[in-house]
């Protein structure tokens, strides 16, 4: 019988490594896991199977864009431990979900939610014909005020429901949730920029700030992610025709390997890459075509937002956004998303916008 629970038990670890790893395969700590992948799902397994495991020290910093806000980043290793919870009761959960409950499900992005809506006013303004009112309203720091003990007791009463006859999967779940809901991320917690950072931070959007019992880590169970990038070549990617910007070959690299590029620039209106990758890879030293090419050509004709998939979270990189293009962001509540480069005021925004991209991947 133990053979047979530790047997399934490395299964469905190593299933979860492969989806943990999925568009990080150059970060450190992954390529680091690589190398040792069979042993360590091993003891991995056999950790949680006797029920010693225990998260490591997470890495804690602040991002910027599209708002500022604190990140614990849980170590790689962890973050296989989560996708394993999540791949046992996602289904059970997921199906409960009311149908207008749109956080990180699967076929419920953006653009459903908006379809969604667009029907509930039809709904109750009889198609338009008289008015309707619509409420927006906002938890402040709500990741932050959780209540650990009464997460930890709903999470259980899933359980209990999900595997009533509570065996082998239910005790190893029981255990995971425990150890995951009550481990305080700010505990030996690595920082990976100056306390500074924290300046401007209101309390209520910091762990490190809310009393003992209160809330979870941004981005460990929950993956809420950009999925594509826009990208345009003069003033972005390029200061002239001649010089790349400070940081544009390793944002360009970094970008393909873990979001959905797009080109949105004149040099590539009309679909055809061609003469963009051309542009660009003459201005470098290093041939940059095997990444160019993976960028995805678009079509617009007056306004680069005609080209823009509002249905998916993206972040554009331009050094101007006219104002046509601002009142299409503002329509669809994403002006935040438009990120402003000026290279004349900051030479190496483009490396200190990598920074913040591998911010977002490190959140899954």
């Amino acid at each position: 019988m133990t053979t047979q629970r530790m047997k399934w038990l490395q299964q469905e670890l190593e299933r979860a490594y492969r989806r943990a790893r999925q568009g990080k395969t150059r970060s450190l700590q992954v390529v680091g896991f690589d190398k040792v992948a069979a042993t360590e799902l091993s003891v991995l397994a056999k950790e949680i199977h006797d029920r010693i495991y225990q998260p490591r020290p997470s890495t804690a910093f602040i991002i910027h864009k599209p708002v500022k806000r604190e990140i614990f980043a849980a170590d790689f290793r962890d973050r296989i431990v989560h996708h394993f919870l999540f791949n046992q009761v996602n289904e059970w959960w997921d199906a409960r979900f009311i149908e207008d409950n749109y956080s990180c499900r699967k076929g419920k992005g953006t653009l459903y939610g908006i379809r969604r809506l667009d029907h509930h006013i039809r709904s109750v303004s009889d198609n338009y014909a008289r008015p309707a009112y619509v409420l927006q309203l906002d938890l402040e720091g709500d990741f932050m005020s959780l209540c650990r003990q009464r997460l930890y007791k709903r999470a259980l009463w899933g359980l209990e429901r999900q595997f009533p006859e509570r065996g082998y999967v239910y005790q190893v779940c029981r255990f995971l949730w425990k150890v995951v809901v009550f481990n305080d991320p700010t505990k030996d917690a690595r920082l990976n920029c100056p306390r500074s950072a924290w300046k401007g931070l209101p309390p209520s959007k910091s762990l490190f700030h809310q009393p003992k019992g209160r809330g979870v880590a941004i981005g460990n169970l929950t993956s809420q992610l950009i999925s594509n990038i826009y990208l345009d070549i003069d003033g972005v990617l390029l200061v002239n025709e001649e010089n790349l910007s400070i940081g544009a070959v390793d944002f360009i690299k970094y970008a393909v390997e873990h979001f959905d590029v797009y080109w949105l620039t004149t040099h590539c209106m009309d679909g055809d890459p061609a003469h963009a990758i051309e542009y660009l890879n003459r201005a470098s030293t290093e041939d940059l075509r095997p990444w160019l090419e993976k960028f995805k050509p678009v079509t617009w004709s007056l306004k680069k937002t005609e080209a823009i998939d509002f249905g998916k979270p993206f972040l554009w990189f331009d050094d101007d956004c006219f104002t046509g293009e601002k009142i299409d962001l503002l329509e669809h509540n994403v002006l935040n998303s438009w990120i402003e480069i000026d290279l004349r005021t900051t030479p190496d925004q483009m490396a200190k916008e990598l920074v913040t991209l591998q911010a977002y991947a490190e959140e899954a």
